[in-house]
């Protein structure tokens, strides 16, 4: 049998036995990194992502943190051969059956060629995939050295993933780094991609009395916090369009190349592919209305886009009535950031802004990401095009995306401006941070065989 041959029943005989087994296990461990509480999972959960790179042949060490420990890994060959790194996590978010699960979200069920289960999708079952793909390279003899960097606190902006890998960093020189946490264009289309929107996080707290109060006592003489945090999250963007009122949010936007944008226009997504694939019932600003999907595109992923994620504070039941009159009232909103904004700037403008029109409302920073953008003509790039073609049957497209990695430019700068390579592991019906999430057995059989053409590849570049 030829490569592509060994890799495909490689693919069908570990999912279907070991894959699945290590993926049950690793679902069932809650490891929530935002809760405290979940502390000892976390670390039961990185021991297992620990024993998993034991079990290909890694020398493994865990890195301990402030938060969550980073799990390293490391497979050396010959000397002189190019070294591969990979990236994932082990934490995923918070998940319950009151939102709107159908079974258990930690305990992991298999239904219909589909592993559903927090985690499944958004990271583990990619973090596993790209594991057994360099099982089966390592079992080829593919001459390549391999570097496993795994951390806890991804989904809370790898806020001690820094100082982590500067520990290990003189341990190895990287000549790339995997980074399977991305998704595809379409639920048809493969992608790869090449630059990510970074992130600044923020808490808005706001407080007006000691304690809550009685609304037919306080309505209409006492300050409502949900109320004046709600307005001045307007003040910052016009609902209407997404458009920044802050007119400093536009400042330093590297814009697309003329060659990026004559590849977008040539893929095959549109507007309404777009809404019904990600499972919204509408696009509701006029600048997502649009048969222009160039338009569409450059606003997912190369403009900073502003939104609420949760209002804290009063009575917070669905459905119910209390005339409460709230003491407090917290606001979680975000800015996805582009190439060459800084977080920090970006968060210090937000922050006077705020601050300027009510100088009693606290701005916090809970999280803080850079963007990233790599070469999309890159060698290394179109190795990985070129195999995830040979592992799904279909040519993977060159896309940014609109998510935020914050440990990209993080291993940027440690190690140097070497490539980053994000193969597309997720189509958008996954539900990833939704309710149900879920992995298909067909996406597991594909990144590892997709995984193993890229070091294939690799292997032979420049021989």
């Amino acid at each position: 049998m030829n490569r592509p041959e060994i890799a495909d029943l490689f693919a069908k005989e570990t999912v279907d036995g070991r894959f699945r087994s290590q993926l049950h296990d690793l679902v069932g461990i809650p490891t929530i990194s935002s809760q405290p509480e979940r502390g000892d999972d976390i670390r039961k959960g990185a021991g297992l992502v620990q024993k998993y790179l034991e079990d290909i042949g890694a020398e493994t060490k865990l890195i301990v943190t402030p938060g969550s420990p980073l799990v390293f890994g490391k497979i050396e060959g010959s000397v002189g051969s190019p070294t591969i790194g990979f990236y994932g996590h082990y934490d995923v978010q918070p998940a319950a059956m009151e939102d709107g699960w159908n079974t258990d979200p930690f305990s992991m069920v298999e239904k219909d060629e589909v592993f559903y289960g927090r985690g499944t999708a958004d990271q583990k079952g990619p973090l596993l995939s790209s594991m057994e793909g360099v099982r089966l390279a390592l079992k080829e003899g593919l001459d390549l050295n391999y570097i496993f960097l795994a951390e806890g606190e991804e989904e809370m902006g790898s806020r001690n993933f820094r100082d982590a890998i500067d520990i290990v960093a003189g341990r190895f020189k990287a000549d790339a780094v995997v980074v399977p946490d991305v998704g595809w264009l379409t639920e048809s289309m493969p992608a790869v991609m090449y630059g990510l929107r970074g992130l600044v996080y923020m808490h808005w707290t706001y407080r007006t009395a000691e304690r809550d109060g009685h609304s037919g006592h306080l309505g209409g003489v006492a300050d409502n916090p949900l109320d004046e945090l709600m307005r001045l999250r307007q003040l910052c963007s016009y609902s209407e369009t997404g458009i920044f009122k802050i007119h400093e949010m536009y400042d330093d936007i590297r814009e697309p190349t003329e060659e990026e944008l004559t590849e977008w226009k040539s893929l095959p997504i549109d507007p309404e592919t777009y809404r019904r694939e990600h499972g919204l019932r509408r696009m509701t600003t006029p600048r997502m209305i649009t048969s222009d999907k160039l338009k569409m595109l450059q606003n997912v992923w190369a403009y900073p886009a502003m939104d609420s994620h949760g209002l804290a504070g009063g009575y917070n039941v669905r459905d119910g009535k209390k005339t409460v009159m709230p003491a407090y009232g917290q606001l979680l909103v975000s800015i996805r950031i582009v190439p060459d904004q800084d977080p920090r700037k970006v968060f210090k403008e937000v922050k006077s802004f705020i601050e300027g029109k009510n100088p009693h409302v606290d701005v916090k920073a809970a999280a803080l990401a850079r963007p990233y953008l790599g070469d999309f003509r890159g060698p290394h790039t179109m190795a990985m095009v070129d195999a995830m073609e040979e592992g799904f049957g279909i040519r993977p497209v060159r896309i940014r995306g609109g998510g935020t990695i914050g440990a990209v430019a993080d291993m940027v700068d440690v190690f140097g401006n070497i490539p980053i390579v994000m193969p597309g592991v997720e189509k958008p019906s996954y539900a990833i941070h939704g309710p149900n999430e879920h992995y298909g057995k067909d996406m597991a059989r594909g990144v590892i065989k997709s995984v193993f053409g890229y070091l294939d590849r690799v292997s032979r570049m420049g021989k």
